[in-house]
């Protein structure tokens, strides 16, 4: 009852023994499907909510029965406990712990000791109040899957695989006089805390498997992240969109809840890649408009990243930017980039994510390979 309590009832606790029960089984359900086909996996994985709600309600209801049935047995040692068949031993002990806490009751045995029969009436009280438990943890743990719902479905798509963010952006990246793009960030922050919230409340929501690309929380953090890089790297600090309000909120709220999982399931996330220094950074960028494989894979990508961002820009023009300021956002972009790709793809090997991933046309090409993606190079849709 005290773990049922830890687990329901308190924010952010690690509980005394579900948790870590659900962690476990969920590493042995892992290694059971992971040699699976995509397509069976995913049936697999639909079932792992409905496994870890049983399971974590099963082991607080055989706890509870059994703790009562060990003290009846100890009760019938002691004299304090009678049956009308005779002796009492372990299994009738369970019969008894059974009908009280069904409050069925069972009318073979006597108390005959006042404490013993206050012992009875604790674990019939006991049993409402664990259904009340029961019904809260059930309530909670889909309102956390609720809450993911309604982050994913902040990144719209006629797509129901993982496309670009930046595709995602475009539509509210800021024409003159309009405030979409704050109130997209307003929403996507609002979201955010309130799944990873939902997620400190209720630990086992983390487990959920929906088997849709567009439904899962590598997918939100993917996505989040791609609208951070966006609009605090991709563009000058000068650009209208950089100075929305909202975006710091955003940036604050999202690196808190990467280090809220990070911090509690004990992940080893690599330190960022060392920056190039100035010089090394303006050669590689302009070498990076050629096709050499042997240009440095992160100035490529953040030279993608600016481009596209200007590509979509109503004004181009608040989009230039000089080479120390280039090199400033590349060193800041490189540390939280680095960090994002590992969670990441971290996340996505806990969880078995495997989606199918459509790279944006220019745009910068995340290490979905290393996340243990799919790419699909054509769009059936855009044919």
């Amino acid at each position: 009852m005290v773990d049922t309590f830890f687990t329901v009832l308190n924010y952010n606790e690690r509980g005394l023994l579900v948790n870590r029960f659900i962690r476990w089984e969920w590493r042995a359900v892992r290694t059971l499907i992971s040699a699976l086909p995509i397509h069976k996996r995913r049936w697999f994985l639909r079932q792992v909510t409905g496994l870890v709600l049983v399971s974590a309600i099963s082991l607080w209801l055989s706890g509870l029965i059994l703790g009562f049935a060990l003290m009846f047995y100890g009760a019938a040692g002691l004299g304090a406990l009678t049956h009308t068949g005779g002796r009492i031993g372990f299994w009738e002990s369970v019969y008894l712990s059974l009908g009280q806490f069904s409050t069925v009751g069972a009318d073979q045995f006597t108390p005959m000791k006042t404490w013993v029969a206050i012992l009875t009436v604790c674990e019939t009280l006991l049993s409402i109040v664990f259904l009340s438990m029961v019904i809260t943890f059930l309530f909670n743990i889909y309102s956390c899957i609720q809450a993911l719902r309604t982050l994913c479905a902040s990144f719209p798509s006629r797509h129901t695989n993982v496309t670009s963010p930046l595709d995602e952006l475009s539509p509210y990246f800021p024409h003159r006089g309009s405030n979409s793009l704050e109130l997209h960030l307003v929403e996507l922050r609002c979201n955010l805390n309130g799944y990873f919230d939902s997620l400190a409340q209720d630990h086992p929501g983390f487990f959920f498997q929906s088997g849709a690309d567009r439904f899962a929380m590598p997918f939100a953090v993917f996505m989040t992240a791609g609208t951070i890089e966006g609009l605090r790297y991709g563009i000058p600090q000068s650009h209208p969109a950089a100075q929305e309000p909202e975006l710091p909120r955003l940036c604050d709220s999202f690196e808190g809840s990467l280090s809220q999982i990070v911090d509690r399931y004990n992940w080893e996330i690599p330190q960022p890649s060392n920056a190039l220094s100035l010089e090394q950074f303006s050669d590689e960028y302009q070498r990076s408009y050629g096709s050499g494989s042997d240009v440095d894979q992160y100035v490529a990508r953040f030279r993608r990243l600016v481009s596209s961002m200007s590509a979509m820009d109503t004004a181009p023009e608040d989009c230039e930017a000089s080479t120390s300021d280039l090199y400033s956002r590349y060193c800041h972009w490189l540390a939280f980039i680095t960090r994002v790709d590992a969670f990441v793809a971290k996340a996505s090997r806990e969880l078995l994510y495997a989606p199918t991933y459509i790279p944006g046309a220019h745009q910068p090409q995340p290490p979905v390979t290393l996340f243990g993606w799919q790419i699909k190079q054509s769009d059936p849709i855009r044919q």
